[in-house]
Formats: structure tokens, sequence, C-alpha cells
């Protein structure tokens, strides 16, 4: 008998619980959030870097990734990126030398095992292709560089960038990018920022 009170009971918690939470769903705060959130731009794809001659750009996929002067574990290590993740660095040149065995020997292509980069400082080296991703993401060139609400310069700022901030490229429209930064997202000039692929694929 105890039991079977206890298990009505949990019933009935279970039961009152989801009652809020649908309710919860149909507040004005709720779906304020919800109209915000899917508001923002989804995130874009580069190209598949094997299809692409240089330049083009990548990210650093790691907080720590280490440059090299040659295209090999033996190579000397001349600079390491630490808590670098994010950093877009222009592909200048690959190394690789045998084929895909899923493409067969016919249609195979050379993977590409090291990636020649240079970052925005101009620093050149070479990078394992593990340590890159093809994430959309740029520098603000510049600080105090506008976020706006929409592609024009009389629309609302949004808030204003500092010198070097990451931002994720959803897309860009001629001059224009629409970027997420955080909580924020908006607009920017597309001369005000670096690291723009050329072949960047909006969603």
């Amino acid at each position: 008998m105890f039991f079977d009170r206890l298990k009505l009971r949990t019933y009935a918690i279970i039961f009152a619980a989801i009652a809020f939470i649908l309710a919860l769903i149909n507040t004005p705060m709720i779906e304020t959030f919800r109209t915000e959130w899917q508001g923002r731009p989804k995130r874009a794809e580069y190209g598949d870097s094997k299809d692409k001659p240089p330049p083009f750009f990548l990210t650093i996929a790691y907080k720590k990734a280490n440059l090299r002067d040659g295209p090999g574990l033996r190579s000397r290590v001349i600079a390491t990126y630490i808590k670098k993740k994010g950093l877009p660095v222009k592909v200048i040149n690959y190394n690789g030398d045998f084929k895909d065995p899923g493409r067969g020997l016919a249609g195979g292509y050379k993977r590409i095992l090291w990636y020649k980069i240079q970052d925005h400082t101009g620093q050149e080296g070479w990078m394992f292709w593990k340590l890159l991703h093809a994430r959309p993401i740029v520098l603000v060139r510049k600080g105090g560089t506008s976020l706006y609400r929409k592609p024009d310069r009389q629309s609302t700022v949004v808030r204003k960038l500092s010198a070097m901030k990451q931002l994720l490229v959803a897309r860009c429209l001629k001059t224009w990018c629409e970027v997420e930064s955080g909580e924020y997202y908006g607009w920017v000039p597309a001369k005000y920022v670096y690291g723009l692929d050329s072949q960047l694929k909006a969603p």
C-alpha cells in the first residue's frame, strides 16, 4: 500500500512538472527568447579544401598548435600558437604524397598532410592538417569597428568591436558579412575583417 501511494505521488509530481514546462513555453519571455535565437545567422561552411587551389583560409582547431619550418614532424618548430583556437590563417601551399584509398587509384587525389600557412602578422610556416579546420572565422582589423543590425551604415549599431576579436561568419553579401560574436550578431563591412575566404558558402 505504501509503495502504491509513493508511485501515485511520483506520477503526480511528473505530470505537474510537465504542465509547468508547457505553460512556461507559451509565456512571452520564452517566445521572445526563441524568436531572438531563431534570428541568429546559420553557420556557413567552406568548401572541401582538397578541391581548392591556394590561397584560401582555414582556422586553427586547437588551443596549442606548432608551426614548423618544413612539412614534417622532424622539421624545426619555429612558433607555437597558444590559446589561439579559431585564429584564421591563409593557406599558401600544401604537401601530400599518397592517394585516398576511398577514391581508388583511378579517381584518387593527393591527400594533404601539411599546409604552408601565413598568419595575420605575415609569419609563414608549415602546420599539420589535423591542427586546422574549415570553420569560417575572421578577425576584426581595427578596434571600434561597428557591428550593425542590418547591412546598412544607417541601421542600429549593436556594439563596438575590439581589434583582433574573432567573429563567426554566416554569409557575405557584396561588401557586407553577417557574423556572430558570442551573444551578439549582426553585420560588418567586409573590408574591416581579416580571413574572408572567396569560396565561403552560405547555408
